[in-house]
């Protein structure tokens, strides 16, 4: 007779651990499932004190949720995080959480609030915390000086960023940073410089696996072939962004692509094809409550109407654009953008020199 098998012992511990790695593998593409495996992750880890893996349970549940559009449990889940890793001693933790923190106000349009979680990540990294936390919140400012228009102060946030890197281990950090480094340059016209940077990033991807940046280098690539009147490789490198992006719901980055496929298919005279991407861009793009996009979305439908001789579609597109870009320009006025750039580099300044 065989001896008897010994008694299982039950892990929860590793039971956690393992049901986080399944939920980070579906973030972008089951964003509802990995919501609710990090949350049952959570409970557990609550359960029985595992507080470790409750913070990043509570990391990954507002990862899960950022990837839904107007989820509103992603920010709460940040913060969760961002607490429990302060009180366990976690600064990489932390400074993660707080990043998606800002990004779930900076996404949704709330840019202070964005201000506020970037400039706490650059205040502990300024005062001795890891370089994540430096590399995050300065280009957290480079973001906020996009949005104001601030191209100088922009490029000196990525410049700052840029110098942590060798300190920062996590590949899919540097990528994103590459990529909006050669955003950068693109809108500033350098575009030998913004290839050079999406070749850094792309150099990163077979060590990556799954990167939920990705989709951009493409989207980038796309327009530098744009402008180089290079249509059918820029048509290709946006089908293969906007593919990417359709199974990691990123809604945004469908709208962009969807706009830039739009546009490219005008410029190559296929106004029927354009007219079904543009359509569906600017059905995300009202969903998105973003009045820039949706501009954008007008303007090129006016262009499709003009090309296949629709005079009336044509001025009735030209006249929302034009109304929307009027309630943009109040907007800007009604927040004073040089102020608001001053203020920015002021608060910056002094968290430099504390």
């Amino acid at each position: 007779m065989s001896a008897p098998l010994p008694a299982r012992v039950f892990n929860l511990r590793a039971e956690i651990d393992q049901t986080l790695a399944v939920a980070a593998t579906l973030t972008h593409s089951q964003p509802a499932e990995a919501l609710m495996l990090a949350t049952q992750a959570q409970q557990r880890a609550l359960a029985i004190r595992y507080r470790e893996g409750e913070a990043r349970a509570w990391l990954q549940a507002g990862r899960a949720a950022f990837a839904m559009p107007d989820c509103a449990e992603a920010h709460p889940a940040c913060i969760a995080a961002a607490e429990l890793a302060d009180t366990i001693g976690d600064p990489l933790l932390w400074s993660e959480a707080t990043h998606i923190a800002a990004e779930v106000h900076y996404g949704g349009g709330s840019y202070q609030q964005a201000e506020a979680y970037w400039l706490a990540l650059l205040a502990r990294g300024l005062a001795g915390g890891p370089a994540l936390a430096r590399l995050l919140g300065y280009l957290g400012m480079a973001k906020l000086y996009f949005m104001l228009i601030a191209p100088e102060p922009a490029a000196s946030m990525l410049a700052k960023a840029r110098r942590e890197l060798p300190d920062v281990d996590r590949l899919d950090i540097r990528f994103g940073l590459h990529i909006n480094i050669a955003a950068h340059h693109y809108r500033c016209g350098d575009d030998d410089a913004a290839v050079a940077e999406l070749a850094a990033a792309e150099a990163l991807l077979p060590r990556l696996g799954f990167c939920e940046f990705e989709p951009e280098l493409y989207y980038y690539r796309g327009y530098l072939l744009k402008r180089h009147g290079r249509l059918i490789e820029a048509r290709h490198q946006f089908e293969r962004s906007l593919s990417l992006n359709g199974s990691a719901h990123n809604h945004w980055g469908k709208v962009v692509n969807l706009v830039a496929l739009g546009e490219t298919c005008l410029d190559q005279a296929e106004p029927h094809a354009a007219d079904h991407y543009l359509r569906r861009a600017l059905d995300g793009a009202i969903r998105l409550g973003a009045p820039y996009l949706e501009a954008q979305c007008q303007a090129a439908l006016a262009r499709g109407c003009a090309d296949i001789g629709d005079t009336h579609g044509e001025f009735a597109h030209w006249q929302r654009h034009f109304a929307l870009m009027e309630q943009l320009e109040q907007r800007d006025n009604a927040t004073g953008r040089p102020d608001a750039i001053a203020q920015l580099g002021a608060r910056i300044a002094a968290l430099e020199a504390a």
